[in-house]
């Protein structure tokens, strides 16, 4: 009943009834009146976001459905999680049915899932068909500039790249960045939703599409500047406290502590960073930073898996499925163990 293919041509904001059947969904917590239902409104978000297939260098009118769409996973466990992060997102059945659909054919292709995906996923739905949306996700999945490899279990990528943004902070934020380290904030329990979430559950919707036209112009080099510039601005707050939870509320853009005017400064000063950053070579930093953080752990757990093996332990490794949104805001239990559990599967990564 989740898979039947209806109204397919339609984008979600103009089927009618959306904006009543979803105006209080999970997903649309941070529209904070940006998307209206009339024509005005409609007619100014198609002209923002039409833009956005181009600058990953899509043309919208050659793209098809892949074929036999939508593929199925065979792994029971993903299709029960893509039916829940359906229902935490939409209220609307066939909207849930449009996203449950199209999380089993880019998990089918990706070799994965991460929760960051349906983030991203349902926002993109809301203003394209599915047949452009997995053709963006693909595009980022896939392309260097972007974040390909983020969205795949075990997201080493994900882990380096957020470890990147730590050293990249001893440049440039460094009073920050000792405070962290002296609280044992370690960066896979705060990046987790700008780098794999693309900010969606994080900025408000009129801050999110410019933040999205930029990382889709500038690419992963705009995501290092957006998180300098959300610590550079944030510094005088996060300094004041030592609590964790108040840290991590600060990180996320708490909406009941930001406006959508300060959101909007933190992305348009992240484009500041692309001049301080030009001199990175982004190539040694991430094998540097990977050698640095992340290579002895892998290594550790690849060798613990192979004594596993040889032993011939019947123990499985058990993973928790993703948390819903309301559990995903704890940052510091949703996201905190996400390199240790990567490392768990490293013998399907060439270390």
């Amino acid at each position: 009943k989740h898979l039947s293919i209806v109204s397919i041509k339609f984008t979600m904001i103009k089927t009618p009834g959306f904006f009543q059947q979803e105006k209080d969904a999970p997903l649309m917590q941070l529209n904070r009146g940006y998307l209206q239902d009339n024509e005005e409104s409609l007619a100014r978000v198609t002209e923002k976001t039409k833009s956005w297939p181009g600058l990953l260098g899509l043309d919208p009118s050659t793209l098809e459905l892949p074929p036999n769409y939508p593929q199925m996973t065979k792994d029971k466990d993903l299709a029960r999680i893509f039916v829940a992060d359906a229902e935490r997102t939409f209220r609307n059945e066939e909207n849930r049915q449009r996203m449950i659909r199209m999380l089993n054919q880019v998990s089918v292709n990706f070799g994965g899932y991460h929760q960051g995906l349906g983030f991203v996923a349902s926002f993109l739905l809301l203003f394209f068909e599915e047949r452009v949306v997995i053709a963006m996700l693909t595009e980022l999945n896939k392309n260097p500039k972007y974040i390909p490899g983020y969205w795949q279990e075990p997201a080493v990528p994900f882990a380096r790249d957020a470890y990147v943004f730590h050293e990249l902070m001893a440049s440039h934020c460094v009073v920050v960045k000792a405070h962290f380290e002296k609280m044992g904030l370690v960066p896979n329990m705060y990046a987790t939703k700008w780098l794999v979430g693309l900010c969606v559950h994080v900025l408000p919707f009129e801050a999110l599409f410019r933040f999205l036209e930029l990382f889709f112009t500038d690419g992963y080099k705009y995501l290092m500047g957006f998180a300098l510039e959300l610590a550079s601005q944030l510094q005088p707050k996060l300094l004041a406290t030592n609590n964790i939870s108040i840290v991590l509320d600060l990180l996320k853009l708490d909406a009941k502590q930001f406006t959508t005017e300060q959101a909007l400064s933190i992305v348009e000063g992240a484009r500041r960073w692309e001049a301080e950053l030009v001199g990175v070579d982004w190539e040694k930093t991430r094998a540097d930073t990977f050698e640095k953080h992340l290579r002895a752990r892998l290594e550790a757990a690849e060798r613990a898996m192979k004594r596993k093996q040889e032993e011939g332990s019947d123990d499985e490794i058990v993973f928790s499925d993703e948390t819903d949104e309301e559990d995903s805001d704890d940052e510091s239990d949703s996201d905190e163990d996400e390199v240790d559990k990567l490392t768990e599967k490293v013998s399907k990564v060439n270390v």
